[in-house]
C-alpha cells in the first residue's frame, strides 16, 4: 500500500561551506550549516548520554539533512506516514522510526504497521491498530502517547504543575491506568513503550527532569498493570533554543546533571529523547536577493525576490506585533517564537559583507498581500538591486512551514553545506 506522500520539489544538493549566498543561484534559498548541525548534537547529546537521540523531522525534512542526522545515530520522530516513507528512503532502519500523531487514518496506520513503531494516540487508535494488524497478518509491538497528570504554563521558564490539562494529543494518563485490562486482551499488537511529550522550547532543565522521572514512574505502573515487561520511552523534549535577544536559553550542564540516573532506575528500557528545532534552525539561513528598491509617502521599500512563500515566521511576528494586545510574551510554536527571533542583515551582490551609510527600510517580499513583510523600519546599509537579505535561525519550521504555493511561485532550493 503506498503512503499518503507527494514528494518536495527540491534541489538535494551538497557544497563546499561558505556564509555567502550559493555561488550561481540568483533566486531564494536556504543554506543550511552542517557543522552547526553538529556541534547542536554534539551538545544535547553530551547532557544527555544515556539517551538515544530522536530527530524529529517535521523540523526540516531535507533529505541530506536527514542523511546526517542518521550518519550520527539519531532515530526518527515522524509526525505523519509520508514522513515514515522520507525517513525509510534516507535510509533509517525501521525499529529507529517512531510514528506518533493525532488522527491517523487507517490507510496511514496499514502503511505503518512493520515500516515504523506506531504510537497509538487514542484509545479508537489502539483498537484500530489491533484490527489491521490482525487483517495483515502481523503482530506489532506499539507504544502509546500518554498525556501526563501534570502541565507546564506558557512561560519558557514553567515550572512543572501536578494537574493535567485537555488535549488533542495522547490518552489521559487516569484513562489508561483504567483500561490495562482492556490493553491486555489486545490480540495482534502489545505495548512496549510509551511517549510524553508536554510542549515545546522548555527552558527549564527542572522542568524537563521532573516530566523524566514521571516517565519513569509511569513506565513502571504500566509494566505492572500489563503484567509485561516494556522496551523503551520517549521522554519528548522540547529543548529551548534561544532564538532572539533576551531569549531563556535551556542550561544543559543542569540538564545533565538532572537526568543522570533516571534511566539507569529502569535499565532493561531504551530511553529517548526528540528534538528539531534545537538541532536545526541556529543552522539555517534564508537568502533573497533584492529585486526592486522604491519610495512611498516616505518610506523606502527594499522589495525582495522571496518573502513569506519563504520565511513565513518574520510576517507572522509582525502580525501578531500589530495585534492590540501587542506580541505574545511566550513562543506560539511552531508559528512564533519571539518579535527578535530572526535577524536581518545585508550582503553585497559579490558575497561581501555590506557597510557604509545607513538608512531605516521595509524589506518586502514578492506577494500579493500587504502582509509579506520580513522586517519593519529596520535600519541597513544602503543597498543596491542584486544585494542580498540574508535571513537567520531558517534551519527548521521555515521550509516546512511557508506557503511556498502561494501564487503558483518556485519552491526556494535547498542547500547543505560544510
Amino acid at each position: 500500500m503506498p503512503a499518503p506522500y507527494r514528494p518536495r520539489t527540491v534541489v538535494e544538493e551538497v557544497m563546499p561551506s561558505t556564509r555567502r549566498p550559493v555561488p550561481g543561484e540568483k533566486g531564494p534559498h536556504y543554506v543550511y550549516e552542517r557543522l552547526a548541525v553538529e556541534r547542536s548534537i554534539a551538545a544535547l547529546g553530551q547532557a544527555l548520554p544515556d539517551f538515544v537521540l530522536l530527530y524529529s523531522m517535521k523540523a526540516n525534512p531535507f533529505r541530506p539533512l536527514l542523511e546526517l542526522m542518521r550518519s550520527r545515530g539519531l532515530g526518527i520522530d515522524a509526525a505523519s506516514a509520508g514522513e515514515v516513507q522520507v525517513a525509510l528512503e534516507a535510509g533509517f532502519a525501521p525499529k529507529d522510526i517512531f510514528f506518533s500523531c493525532p488522527g491517523k487514518t487507517e490507510e496511514d496506520l496499514a502503511f505503518a504497521l512493520g515500516r515504523a513503531t506506531v504510537v497509538a494516540d487514542s484509545l479508537g487508535e489502539l483498537e484500530r491498530l489491533d484490527r489491521i494488524a490482525g487483517q495483515l497478518g502481523r503482530h506489532a509491538g506499539i507504544g502509546l502517547r500518554i498525556n501526563p497528570d501534570a502541565s507546564l504554563g506558557p512561560q519558557q521558564d514553567a515550572r512543572l504543575a501536578e494537574q493535567g490539562k485537555p488535549s488533542k494529543f495522547g490518552i489521559d494518563e487516569e484513562l489508561v491506568l483504567a483500561r490495562l485490562g482492556a490493553m491486555k486482551a489486545l490480540q495482534h499488537v502489545r505495548i512496549e513503550g510509551i511517549h510524553v511529550y508536554l510542549r515545546s522550547q522548555i527552558a527549564s532543565a527542572e522542568a524537563i527532569c521532573q516530566v523524566t522521572a514521571r516517565c519513569v514512574r509511569l513506565a513502571r505502573t504500566l509494566e505492572q498493570g500489563l503484567d509485561s515487561r516494556l522496551s523503551w520511552v520517549n521522554v519528548g523534549g522540547g529543548f529551548a533554543s534561544a532564538l532572539g535577544a533576551g531569549q531563556p536559553s535551556l542550561d544543559l550542564e543542569l540538564l545533565r546533571r538532572g537526568m543522570a540516573g533516571l534511566p539507569g532506575q529502569l535499565p532493561r528500557l531504551r530511553f529517548m529523547a526528540e528534538a528539531g528545532r534545537f538541532l536545526a534552525a541556529g543552522a539555517g539561513t534564508f537568502w533573497t536577493p533584492i529585486v526592486d528598491i522604491k519610495d512611498s509617502r516616505g518610506v523606502r521599500f527594499y522589495v525582495t525576490a522571496g518573502g513569506l512563500d519563504g520565511m513565513l515566521r518574520p510576517a507572522l511576528a509582525l502580525l501578531l506585533a500589530r495585534m492590540p494586545q501587542g506580541a505574545p510574551a511566550w513562543p506560539l510554536e511552531p508559528l512564533y517564537s519571539s518579535a527578535e527571533c530572526h535577524s536581518i542583515r545585508l550582503v553585497r551582490a559579490g558575497g561581501t559583507p555590506a557597510a557604509g551609510e545607513t538608512e531605516t527600510v521595509t524589506v518586502a517580499g514578492p506577494l500579493c498581500t500587504a502582509l509579506d513583510v520580513l522586517a519593519e523600519a529596520i535600519r541597513l546599509p544602503k543597498a543596491k538591486i542584486g544585494d542580498w537579505i540574508a535571513v537567520s535561525n531558517a534551519g527548521a519550521y521555515c521550509a516546512t512551514l511557508s506557503p511556498a504555493g502561494f501564487a503558483s511561485r518556485q519552491r526556494p532550493r535547498e542547500y547543505l553545506v560544510y
